[in-house]
Formats: C-alpha cells, structure tokens, sequence
C-alpha cells in the first residue's frame, strides 16, 4: 500500500535476495518469513494499528448489460464466418 508505505516484499531492491518474505513498514524491515502466509499476518497487524481505512472506488459509469450485449455481438460477428453454407451447386 503506498499510501501508507506498508508492503510484503522478497527479492526487491530494499530487502535481501534469501528467499525469504519481509514486511517493511516506511523503510523499515518490521519482520522475516520463511513462508507468505506468516508475512501476512503481521501485515494485517500493521495495517489494523494504522487504522488506514482506503477511499471506496469511484462509481463507474459502464453499463454492464449494455457491455455484455456490445460483447455478444461481437462475438457474433466474429464467429459468423465458421455458421456459412458450404458446398457446390443446388446446396443453396
């Protein structure tokens, strides 16, 4: 998270390349662990104690039953070609 400067980081520029996750916290390396799942634990602990809170996302102005039908002509499209006739005189 940027905003509060916390991540979970392995094999980065700011922490060792050992194989090992860290947690580092506006700099500094607040733990080490052999497996991710530990890392978050600890992560989740630091970010309760901020009482950082993220901005709820914009609203977007999509339409998703106009979308899915845009997507379905689409596709329509673009398998009509695989749906003509085939063969020779008098098939039609």
């Amino acid at each position: 998270m940027a905003a509060i400067d916390l991540s979970i980081q392995r094999a980065t520029p700011d922490v060792p390349d050992d194989g090992w996750f860290y947690v580092v916290f506006q700099g500094l390396i607040k733990g080490r662990f052999r497996q991710k799942k530990q890392a978050e634990i600890l992560y989740k602990g630091i970010l309760n104690e901020t009482g950082y809170k993220p901005d709820p996302p914009a609203p977007s102005s999509r339409n998703e039953a106009v979308e899915g039908y845009l997507d379905e002509v689409e596709n329509y499209w673009l398998d009509s070609h695989k749906h003509t006739r085939r063969g020779g005189k008098g098939r039609y």
